[in-house]
């Protein structure tokens, strides 16, 4: 199945876009090249291959795969944004039962299930709502058909702190919301492929629902085998944009 040809045309021409960008604002770095130990031990070719590496992965952050996000899910869903505002208020005692539930995640008095989870807050009746504007911002929002995903995307793997409120923010937007919606914490890609993704702090997580790593979220925006075409789209364009690049070395 994977993306089609409408979707595989817009993500090629976000892909060919940034490539461009990065190939006309390229510049030869100074600073290895006044390093003791960059200047007296690495060649100077190999120096300017990996500032390029460098500067090609820096284009490629959070903006950048939130772009693609937006893209590839416009194509098949009812609304698609960037930085969509959810709902400010929050019931009290909705608040008091996501810190009970988080407690018992972090103690290892419960294991994370995203659906039990749901549930158990929307039981709790909505009433005491106190407005706060803290998380409030949800990095990417999509609407397919009576299906809500309220998306927060990182690229860099979050430490236990960070995971636990992450954890309390995705509960958050649920009780905001006031019904069931998929909200989760998104990274594009798994860094410890080919192994299962696992960091210290994200057993907090419901892995695969709460916590989407790699092809587990592109499936959802584009369909099964999205991520096959990502991964194709980067290996076509992405090529030839490289000996583009390695030239200016």
């Amino acid at each position: 199945m994977g993306l089609d040809p409408k979707q595989k045309k817009v993500l090629d021409d976000l892909l060919t876009k940034k490539f461009e960008e990065k190939l006309i604002r390229f510049k030869r770095p100074e600073g290895l090249d006044r390093h003791f130990a960059a200047i007296h031990t690495i060649p100077e070719k190999d120096r300017r291959m990996y500032s390029g590496i460098q500067s090609l992965l820096t284009s490629f952050g959070q903006s950048f795969y939130e772009d693609m996000a937006v893209s590839i899910a416009s194509v098949n869903s009812d609304k698609v944004e960037r930085f969509w505002r959810s709902n400010q208020l929050v019931s009290k005692d909705r608040v008091a039962k996501i810190n009970d539930i988080v407690n018992n995640l972090a103690n290892k008095i419960s294991t994370p299930n995203r659906v039990r989870e749901i549930k158990d807050i929307l039981e709790v009746p909505n009433k005491n709502p106190t407005r706060v504007d803290n998380g409030m911002i949800v990095d990417v929002y999509v609407q397919q058909g009576n299906k809500e995903y309220y998306f927060e995307i990182k690229t860099v793997g979050p430490n236990i702190r960070g995971f636990r409120s992450h954890k309390e923010q995705v509960l958050t937007w649920v009780a905001r919301t006031d019904k069931e919606i998929h909200a989760a914490l998104v990274l594009p890609y798994n860094p410890y492929l080919p192994k299962p993704y696992k960091r210290p702090g994200s057993e907090i997580m419901d892995l695969g629902e709460d916590l989407l790593v790699g092809k587990d979220f592109w499936d959802i925006l584009g369909g099964k085998g999205c991520y096959e075409d990502i991964e194709d789209a980067f290996q076509r364009i992405g090529g030839k944009y490289w000996k583009k690049l390695s030239s200016k070395f």
